[in-house]
């Protein structure tokens, strides 16, 4: 029964929350289908121009939004419906156009009957019946019946389109005045006089709220409302009491059973803390709510504010839920942040106060709005709770930024404290404890400590919100208030967007990784290799991660706001700028062009960075394709920030056209040799015929290719240094690529022997000597060859194969060491080469050799 009580809970839960709604969907569904055009024209009149705040805003956006979509789908009706009229229209025939006369008339008396004129030969057409005619009218009059209500809709909706711009515009300018407006500060006197003056105005006004509270509680506690009421409150603190236990244990079996094994633990756990939180609290909220309203004894007004007190305890939930994800108290190795178990317990307050001060704000402001509580009092509360706001946020970056500068301060104490004392280490006890105590502290401060740019938003957001109380404390308490509730917005929605990051990695390996339940069945049943998944896994991220920046970026621009449909817009933004005609330099223009250029160079430096460390080493391409890819993405990107950079100061792409064919005669006189590299650099990148890694010689140069540039391409010689060589030469000029097809080196070794020497001896062995070398392939047999008996000599040439080019030299050293040591126990001699000789020759014409000179030719 104790298991069973939060389960039977949350399902009666999961009731509520989702037939409840069900039913209202189908509602609106339905009067979405009989709505007309007279209906959707009165709601449209109904929608004000203005709007109360940023939640109003939104709501008359969605209402407008839902106008729009309404008239679309009667538009699309209609404009069906007149097509097929046309279609009618064009099947019936056209009426005669020639006269004819009414048989009923009479023949004028002077025509005589012979007079009248034959008709002519041919085929005659037939007047046109009623019926056609009636029929014809009619369908003209419904076409343009239709046809006017065509017009109608689209009105309809550029209306509804001009009122929400007129929405977004009024909003932001009262946004600014309400920036600009200044009161009271809280320093001055006079700030608690005001308010002391219009208390019993607001005392009233809570003495009558009082009293509705009070009457809601006895239809409540009623006879007919008691055991509603009564079931609710039970259900409430059962679920309260039981549910996060019996969701901890749900989701320790999911992670167990589902999760591989890794870091989407981390991440599933991290996200299950907050969802479970928001869930667990919506719960309790909509069955107490249920029971309390079982007979609906509550008024609409009182519905609305509670509502608005149902979603504050949700914000605080998610507030508790996210600050107990990411700092992790009781799960220390679960912490997806890189903070130690010190630096997570100092901060452990600060999600509970932050959740304590937003929702006794939010309970007091819906209270104040439902009351209608006085201007003053109004905003010396704002002015309050923002100061509360400004030094939660001074204390929270300040101890963030301590722990941070304290922890790096201990690490270096402790590093310091170890090395002395493994210095001064003189074997007694006491030595070994000290030092041994100084490793440990070294090894506890192995943290990894904040970047630079982190450390520095850190200490600007610390700085912002000093300023933010400055602000408020000089009266200016709505700019305060905005900046210090950004700020706090920014940290939430930064927390959330950091889960969310991680879980965009681990949810797709935990889905389809090589030990995942589905990457195992597409691998077993469709043969997926472990490589396709990895691609598919990293390509799947970060479409992923795309969208979460776009989700960010919206969500921190939601206070400021911002309508959705204006930031969608980003196709027409550049489609503007790719098409407009007029070119004028105008500083708009100008700081638009450097931010489209700084992000657009700091977008393809990202992707280039992608490529490379997430996509390249899930493939099987080679190095060299890997860096073509890259470069060309990076070339292609260039052109086209470039393009669009010049497009958002009004030069379209029509004018670089005609700056390129103007520049044309330049460039074909002037920069011939720059033009024919560059076009010699695409070649190389697309053809590669030679690619970053190959060895090739240039030349009487031979040595690796270490980079292919637009203009010319950088080689690193055996002896370190770096040549640089114009791409037309590996266009123009016979260049050898010595590891293009990766085929095998070959080792090549000449000795000539005296004619004494028996060759089969030698022969054998070196290909011993061959076959103990551990480079040397087995599956390409080495083979030697008798090349010449003349003179008094003979001449073996060895010949095997090694795994590449770049080891035959020193394969052939060491072989050739093996082989002259072997030569030499055996005393066997080698004999002077040709060219060796004649050299010989000449000295003893000039003068006898000396013994030096004897034993270098030798061996």
């Amino acid at each position: 029964m104790r298991t069973l009580t939060p389960i039977f809970a949350f399902l009666l839960a999961l009731v509520f929350s989702v037939f409840l709604p069900s039913t209202s969907i189908a509602k609106s569904a339905d009067e979405a289908e009989a709505v007309t055009i007279e209906q959707l024209q009165r709601q449209l009149k109904d929608i004000p121009v203005t709007s109360k705040d940023n939640n109003d805003l939104q709501r008359l956006n969605a209402e407008l939004n839902q106008i729009k979509q309404r008239a679309d789908v009667l538009l699309s009706q209609v404009t069906q419906q007149v097509v097929e009229l046309e279609q009618k229209l064009s099947s019936i025939s056209q009426p005669a156009t020639a006269p004819t006369s009414d048989p009923a008339d009479p023949q004028p008396a002077e025509q005589a009957p012979e007079e009248v004129a034959a008709p002519e030969p041919g085929p005659v057409e037939g007047p046109e019946t009623l019926f056609i005619a009636e029929q014809r009218d009619a369908l003209q009059k419904e076409h343009a019946r239709l046809d006017a209500q065509r017009k109608h809709l689209i009105l309809i909706i550029s209306e509804a389109e001009e009122k929400s711009k007129l929405l977004v515009a009024e909003r932001r300018q009262r946004f600014k005045d309400e920036l600009s407006l200044q009161v009271r500060s809280i320093l001055n006197p006079m700030f608690w006089s005001n308010w002391r003056q219009s208390l019993p105005a607001d005392i009233t006004r809570l003495q009558a709220f009082k009293s509705e509270l009070t009457d809601i509680s006895k239809l409540a506690v009623s006879p007919a409302n008691r055991w509603p009421l009564m079931i609710g409150l039970i259900f409430s603190a059962l679920v309260f009491v039981f549910a996060n236990r019996f969701l901890n244990q749900m989701l320790n079996l999911f992670l167990v059973r589902v999760i591989p094994t890794g870091r989407a633990r981390r991440s599933f756990f991290a996200l299950s803390k907050v969802l479970f939180r928001i869930l667990a609290f919506a719960i309790v909220c909509l069955v107490f709510y249920a029971g309390l309203n079982w007979h609906d004894i509550l008024s609409v007004e009182f519905k609305l504010f509670l509502r608005q007190i149902f979603y504050s305890i949700l914000f605080s939930a998610f507030i508790y839920g996210l600050g107990e994800a990411i700092l992790c108290i009781k799960h220390d190795s679960w912490r997806l942040l890189k903070l130690s178990f010190e630096e997570a317990y100092n901060l452990r307050r600060f999600p509970v106060l932050l959740m304590i001060i937003s929702l006794v704000y939010q309970v007091m402001l819906s209270t104040g709005n439902y009351i209608e509580l006085d201007f003053i009092s109004e905003v010396n509360i704002k002015t309050i709770f923002t100061l509360l706001l400004c030094l939660w946020s001074l204390t929270f970056f300040s101890r963030l930024s301590y722990g941070r500068v304290r922890r790096k301060k201990d690490k270096h104490t402790a590093q310091s404290n170890g090395d002395q004392s493994v210095d001064n280490a003189s074997g007694s006890s006491h030595d070994a404890t000290s030092q041994a105590a100084a490793h440990q502290t070294v090894n506890s401060g192995k943290h990894t400590l904040f970047p630079i740019w982190l450390l520095s938003l850190i200490g600007l957001s610390w700085f912002f919100a000093l300023l933010a109380t400055i602000i408020t404390l000089t009266g200016y308490v709505s700019l305060g208030s905005f900046m210090v509730n950004q700020l706090v917005w920014t940290v939430l929605v930064s927390a959330s967007f950091y889960i969310a990051w991680k879980l965009t990695d681990d949810a797709y390996q935990a889905l389809f990784g090589s030990q995942a339940l589905i990457g195992k069945y597409l691998i077993t049943s469709y043969e997926f290799s472990e490589n396709v998944l990895n691609q598919f896994i990293v390509i799947l991220s970060a479409i992923s991660k795309v969208l979460l920046m776009y989700a960010l970026i919206k969500i921190l621009l939601l206070p400021f706001g911002t309508n959705i449909t204006e930031f969608a817009q980003v196709s027409n933004i550049l489609n503007t700028l790719v098409t407009q005609n007029t070119f004028a330099l105008t500083t708009s223009g100008i700081i638009s062009a450097i931010a489209i250029f700084l992000l657009g160079f700091w977008v393809i430096r990202l992707f280039k960075s992608w490529l490379e460390t997430k996509y390249f080493p899930n493939t099987k391409l080679e190095t060299g394709v890997q860096s073509s890819i890259s470069t060309m993405s990076g070339y292609l990107g260039g052109v086209a920030v470039i393009a669009l950079s010049l497009g958002s100061m009004g030069l379209s792409f029509d004018k670089i056209t005609w700056v390129a064919s103007a520049l044309s005669v330049g460039i074909g006189f002037g920069l011939q040799s720059i033009v024919q590299n560059f076009i010699s650099g695409l070649i190389l990148l697309t053809e590669r015929p030679v690619k970053v890694g190959d060895w090739v010689v240039v030349g009487n140069d031979d040595g690796d290719i270490k980079r292919i540039n637009i203009r010319a391409t950088e080689i690193q010689l055996f002896d370190r240094s770096t040549l640089i060589v114009p791409n037309s030469e590996f266009i123009t000029k016979a260049v050898r690529n010595m590891t293009l097809d990766k085929s095998e080196g070959r080792v090549k070794i000449t000795l000539s022997l005296p004619i004494s020497t028996n060759p089969r001896i030698v022969s054998d062995m070196i290909l011993e000597v061959f076959g103990e070398h551990e480079l040397v392939l087995d599956e390409m047999a080495p083979f030697i060859r008798l090349d010449s008996v003349d003179g008094g000599s003979l001449t073996l040439s060895a010949t095997c194969y090694v795994p590449s080019p770049r080891l035959v030299g020193q394969v052939r050293t060491e072989l050739l060491f093996e082989i002259l040591d072997r030569l030499h126990q055996a005393e066997i001699t080698l004999i002077n080469p040709v060219h060796i000789n004649q050299i010989n020759t000449a000295m003893q014409q000039s003068s006898p050799p000396t013994t030096n000179q004897v034993d270098m030719f030798k061996s």
